[in-house]
């Protein structure tokens, strides 16, 4: 499938809750992308189950890239079993529909963005719930992940979007497609039994991982004798054991997917039949703990098995057209070692504890009844020095709720011997949550912060405020925005921005700290400038552009704002000094950014060094693109640049009407015209507006004389 961001979390969407099962995790990722996409970003109910390695992991990571909503914004609860909890499910719901994604994708940047994988998307809505009973069966599923977590957060998220979702679930339809586990009983056994009654002529596996037994394939052999088994398998990517094949055996055939670098992670069974073709696929690799165990006893596993024609079995087969070919002699198969997973610490008293809550000013701990164990201690965030007494209800009032990360409990077992449970996230989801859900601390179409920080001046407080601009980021590697064919690039004011807004008694932006966040918004932002310009690639382009443009969209609504709060005279002498402040501290910015694109000095400008790069690059990345200004007209950023210039314009056109024709009223009640500083110590580029307004001229007046 193409583009899996897209069509699982899809952009357009607002979805209001998400349930999702993943092997691997990347919450750097997970945090900085995928939450901040309109599909996600809004969902109030958000659970992520996953294996207990992976989750304890987690803590062992620099702490740069520590996670920094984990439970606070959505909720992580690890699974412990036999072999590794390793399903990949994904349910997004809002009130008119609900999509599945299910298949063999992580929740990694690797799963969802390069590999070659196997996902199959179901949707159900209102007026189509053909698949509500395959919704059903995934959401028995989670009920019972849910119930061996014996996390009482993750049961509650589980039961608030089964209700939720309740609406869609029709009990008198027959789904053609089914939701297979083995919580229970193994998955192999339950595919023969749906088999019954169809003769298998031939059995297709895509797999990356192999038992060393090749238990299945025997199995498989045995239950179908006169079946061909073809296996497909990616040259030097796979851990096929060689060594315990039989390569004479006639019924038995492997096909080798060559020279492709992406990472074919998809996992697949087909079965050909006298009558239909069904499939099997999802989190199951052709092994016997995926697929020949149950009961928790080895690994957790889903897969869905249904009909499919032989166009969908051949693209499955031949991944973007890949090219196969048939093994000729075992000695052309390269293979790896198996991949080794994440062990758990063995010091360590894995499934104690279960679960820290923060709930009503009290701190509640969850741990799995055990006669061997007895708890001592409470650690909060590993220090040591300040145990806390244990109980499974703490009144602590010394701790700070911001500072409530992560616990683990410290006692001893019957020898009197000192031990430690794994450390969980203290579990904390109440308004850091909705705070979260209202305000996205990152975009991907500049226009959006526009509307953001609209919401926030007219309805938050300015400590809200202050903190979204000191927290909103765009990570470098974001690639998102493209504007083609939306028409979208930024929200041109008319003079007020806001339309009716609420007038406020008292300005936000007389609190000096505001200063002082819109200050390192900007810096933020432009430092991420100067990181493309240092290390440029013409494959993050799109980045510089959305960050370009967020800046002068965060820049236009400050200035509409200051208009519309300071639209009469007189207007207060303190007013006006932290009014010059502002547009100081804007007019800045925009010569430093036109400077670093436009205007060469003793280093290259943006614009030159980008189209020596484009010039020499011989993999025309660009395509037929040969210049920067080129690349702004064919990639439909036109109308965000001239936007940007506009932007610029009027931030200097309403401060010399302010210069003009304020009326300043002193402490002394006095009415003097608006004074600027000419001492060197203030207002340095307010002085230098018309030298900036000449540079932002004559790059409209060039921008109109670009090649189209």
């Amino acid at each position: 499938m193409n583009n899996l961001v897209d069509h699982l979390f899809d952009r357009s969407k607002n979805f209001q809750m998400g349930i999702f099962c993943t092997y691997s995790l990347n919450l750097e990722f997970f945090e900085n992308y995928l939450l901040n996409l309109s599909g996600v970003t809004n969902c109030s109910n958000l659970c992520v189950f996953t294996d207990r390695a992976i989750y304890n992991s987690h803590f062992n990571i620099n702490s740069s890239s520590k996670p920094k909503w984990i439970n606070r914004r959505y909720l992580v609860t690890p699974i412990d079993t036999g072999g590794v909890f390793h399903p990949k499910l994904y349910l997004l719901a809002s009130d008119k529909e609900i999509r599945i994604g299910i298949g063999s994708s992580n929740l990694t940047r690797e799963g969802l963005a390069s590999n070659l994988e196997i996902v199959s998307i179901f949707e159900i809505t209102e007026k189509n719930r053909v698949y509500s009973g395959f919704l059903k069966e995934c959401l028995n599923f989670l009920r019972d992940v849910a119930v061996i977590s014996k996390s009482y957060s993750a049961i509650e998220s589980v039961n608030k979007f089964i209700a939720f979702t309740s609406h869609f679930i029709v009990s008198d339809v027959n789904s053609e497609i089914h939701l297979i586990h083995n919580l229970k009983e193994a998955i192999m056994p339950k595919v023969i039994e749906a088999l019954k009654g169809n003769r298998v002529k031939s059995i297709k596996v895509i797999s990356p991982f192999y038992d060393k037994k090749l238990k299945v394939h025997q199995f498989l052999k045995n239950t179908y004798p006169n079946a061909m088994v073809t296996i497909y398998i990616q040259q030097g990517k796979s851990n096929f054991p060689v060594e315990n094949y039989d390569f004479f055996n006639d019924r038995t055939e492997i096909y080798l997917y060559k020279n492709q670098d992406r990472y074919i992670h998809g996992k697949a069974i087909i079965f050909e039949t006298d009558k239909k073709t069904y499939l099997l696929t999802g989190s199951i690799n052709y092994t016997k703990s995926a697929l020949l165990t149950g009961n928790l006893k080895a690994n957790i596993e889903i897969a869905v098995l249904g009909e499919i024609n032989a166009n969908i079995s051949n693209e499955l087969c031949q991944p973007k057209g890949q090219a196969v070919g048939k093994l000729q002699n075992i000695g052309q198969l390269s293979v790896v070692s198996i991949e080794e997973r994440l062990t758990l610490d063995d010091d360590l008293i894995v499934a104690w504890l279960i679960e820290v809550l923060y709930i009503n000013k009290q701190i509640q701990i969850s741990l799995n009844e055990n006669s061997y164990l007895t708890p001592k201690y409470v650690v909060i965030n590993g220090d040591e020095k300040n145990k806390i007494e244990y109980s499974s209800f703490l009144n602590k009032k010394a701790i700070n709720k911001s500072e409530l990360v992560f616990a683990h409990i410290e006692g001893y077992d019957n020898n009197k011997k000192i031990v430690k449970s794994s450390k969980v996230w203290i579990v904390n989801l109440d308004k850091e949550r909705e705070f979260a859900r209202k305000k996205r601390f990152c975009i991907n179409d500049p226009s959006e912060i526009s509307l953001i920080l609209l919401e926030l001046m007219t309805n938050d407080s300015e400590q809200e405020l202050i903190e979204y601009l000191l927290r909103f980021n765009i990570p470098l590697d974001l690639v998102v925005f493209n504007p083609r064919g939306k028409g979208i690039g930024a929200i041109e004011s008319k003079g007020n921005v806001f339309g009716e807004l609420i007038q406020q008694s008292e300005s936000v932006f007389k609190n000096p700290e505001l200063l002082e966040a819109a200050q390192q918004f900007l810096v933020g932002n432009i430092k991420k400038l100067y990181a493309h310009y240092n290390d440029l690639q013409l494959n993050k382009l799109e980045n510089f552009m959305l960050i370009y443009g967020t800046i002068f969209n965060m820049m236009n609504v400050f200035n509409d704002y200051i208009v519309r709060q300071h639209s009469k005279n007189p207007i207060k002498a303190k007013d006006w000094a932290i009014m010059r402040n502002y547009y100081d501290m804007m007019l800045q910015k925009i010569e430093e950014i036109l400077f670093l694109i436009w205007v060469p000095d003793e280093n290259m400008s943006f614009e030159e060094l980008l189209n020596d790069k484009i010039k020499n690059d011989k993999q025309q990345l660009l395509g037929s693109i040969y210049s920067f200004k080129n690349y702004i007209v064919k990639k439909d950023y036109e109308y965000m640049y001239k936007l940007s210039l506009d932007i610029s314009r009027k931030i200097i056109r309403n401060l010399d009407i302010y210069i003009e024709k304020a009326k300043i009223m002193t402490v002394n009640k006095t009415i003097v015209k608006a004074p600027i500083a000419r001492n060197g110590m203030k207002d340095n580029f307010i002085i230098r507006r018309k030298i900036i307004l000449k540079l932002v001229k004559g790059l409209l007046s060039d921008f109109e004389k670009w090649e189209r």
